[in-house]
This record gives structure tokens, C-alpha cells and sequence, in this order.
């Protein structure tokens, strides 16, 4: 069987079991394999999601983080695997591991009331990008929908139009104020990497 068929066929189990998390850290070795890092990258972001504990799924996503570049995030993933058990070093993340530099977390310092405000909202803005699925306790049969119907469909639309899957669509979310309608919506743009925008009924009809 050759490298195409194979990742076809794996392709093909992938979608009729999305939530296979070993399943889908095959499918991003082979990617990785592939230099096809960027896709890797995401599959090994919806690995760790699905298993945030699983120390494959942490290596997977630090070596596709330093695939592509971004290696202070490779890093940081990289140091979450060396805590979990059965963690065996590699490279070349141990050699930046090791040459890294500490950093220090940068302090809110209120200069007046203008820049205090600045700095608030920037710090309230990365609390919101860190909101996912994994933030939210229960509702295990929405976010499913949500990540079978929008999620999957957005991140690999190549893979479900190469086998004519139905997916995609939208849904409607209703229910009192504050049960968690907006904050949902937030975690499933931060699922699809994507930016969310909040507009009230009043910004539409002003």
C-alpha cells in the first residue's frame, strides 16, 4: 500500500470515528511525516484537546508547534510532556529546551487611569482567547454536535469533501441570559482558531 492510499484509508476511519484519540495521533504522525505541518498541527491541537493528559498527544503537538515555527509555544507544550509519565527526551526539542532563556510573566502597572484601562482589556482579551471546550464543565452531547457539525468541517474541509461526508450547517443556541450561550460561541471559535466577533441586537438595529 502506498503513502496515498494509506492516508486515505486512515482518512476514511478517521471520520467514521472522529473521537478516536489514537486514531487521530496516527493521522498527525503521518502528516508530520509528510511535512505537511500545518494540518499536523491541527489534528495534534484536537489530540491534546481530546486527551490533555496523554503524553503522545503533548510530544505530538510540541514537534508540530516547532514544525512550524512557533517555539515558545512548542516549548511550553514540550514541558507539560516532561511532567507526565513515560516521558522519554527528544530532539531537537531537549537542545532548545536547553539553550532556552527564562522569561519573566510581564506585570500590570497602573500608570493612570487611561493606560490602567489599556492593559486591563488586553489581559481580559487573552483570558478569552484561552476559553475552550476543555474550560467548560458538562454539556457533552452539544459540544460533540458542535465539533462534528462545525469544528471538524472547518479545520479539515478537504477531508470531508474528498469522501462526499455530509457535515456543516448551523445551530441555533436560545436560553435565559447567563447560561452560557455567548461564552460557548466564544470556545468554538477558539476550537476553529478563528476570531470571534460579539454584536448585541442593539448595534443591528442602531
Amino acid at each position: 500500500m502506498n503513502d496515498t492510499s494509506s492516508r486515505e484509508a486512515l482518512e476514511q476511519r478517521l471520520l467514521r470515528a472522529p473521537f478516536d484519540v489514537d486514531l487521530r495521533s496516527d493521522y498527525a504522525e503521518l502528516l508530520l511525516g509528510e511535512e505537511a505541518y500545518e494540518n499536523a498541527l491541527a489534528q495534534a491541537e484536537l489530540v491534546d484537546r481530546q486527551a490533555p493528559d496523554a503524553l503522545r498527544g503533548k510530544l505530538l503537538l510540541a514537534r508540530s508547534l516547532h514544525a512550524v515555527d512557533r517555539m515558545a509555544e512548542a516549548l511550553a507544550a514540550y514541558e507539560r510532556a516532561r511532567a507526565l509519565p513515560g516521558f522519554e527526551p527528544i530532539e531537537p526539542l531537549e537542545s532548545m529546551r536547553s539553550t532556552a532563556q527564562p522569561t519573566r510573566a510581564p506585570l500590570l502597572q497602573v500608570v493612570s487611569s487611561g493606560v490602567a484601562s489599556a492593559k486591563v482589556v488586553s489581559i481580559q482579551q487573552v483570558a478569552q482567547e484561552k476559553l475552550r471546550f476543555s474550560s467548560i464543565v458538562g454539556m457533552d452531547e452539544l459540544k460533540k454536535t458542535i465539533r462534528l457539525k462545525i469544528i471538524e468541517p472547518y479545520l479539515n474541509p478537504g477531508l470531508f469533501a474528498r469522501f462526499k461526508a455530509s457535515a456543516g450547517g448551523g445551530l441555533l443556541l436560545y436560553g435565559p441570559p447567563g447560561c452560557g450561550k455567548t461564552m460557548m460561541a466564544r470556545a468554538v471559535a477558539n476550537e476553529c482558531n478563528a476570531n470571534f466577533v460579539s454584536i448585541g441586537i442593539s448595534d443591528i438595529l442602531n
